[in-house]
């Protein structure tokens, strides 16, 4: 069967640039609700927030660095069977990114992860390390 969801979120963030050559500090946070319409699954309508902070630094040559944190609580609204409980997590996202202007409609960003998910369910408690490249084409 599908995993069909109605999402609802609220997202709200603030921005700051501090000094001449500035950089700049953001804040954010969120709220969703995931309601599930067609499923067999547990892990489908839950409720969860999330808040985190950036700081972004632009250079002259064209580089652009950032270094942001999220964290975030989900709660799954359905008991699994299998664990006798609902599950619940929480997830802690650290993130250094860097991107690269080559022309004026060329970028090459590139971004290096941290997450750590705890959960009352053993199977979704992990740490994993991401990495990304990508390269923008602007038109």
């Amino acid at each position: 069967k599908g995993l069909d969801v109605s999402s609802h979120s609220i997202y709200t963030s603030y921005k700051k640039a501090f000094g001449e050559d500035p950089v700049v500090v953001s804040i954010n946070g969120a709220y969703t609700i995931n309601n599930e319409i067609i499923s067999d699954r547990s892990d489908v309508s839950s409720r969860g927030y999330s808040y985190g902070a950036e700081i972004f630094k632009a250079f002259s040559n064209q580089i652009r660095t950032s270094l942001a944190y999220t964290h975030s609580l989900t709660s799954y609204e359905d008991a699994d069977l299998l664990f006798e409980n609902r599950r619940r997590d929480t997830r802690d996202n650290y993130e250094v990114r860097l991107s690269k202007q080559l022309q004026n409609d060329v970028s090459v960003n590139a971004i290096v992860g941290y997450i750590q998910n705890h959960s009352n369910q053993a199977p979704y408690t992990y740490d994993k390390i991401t990495a990304q490249l990508s390269a923008v084409l602007s038109f």
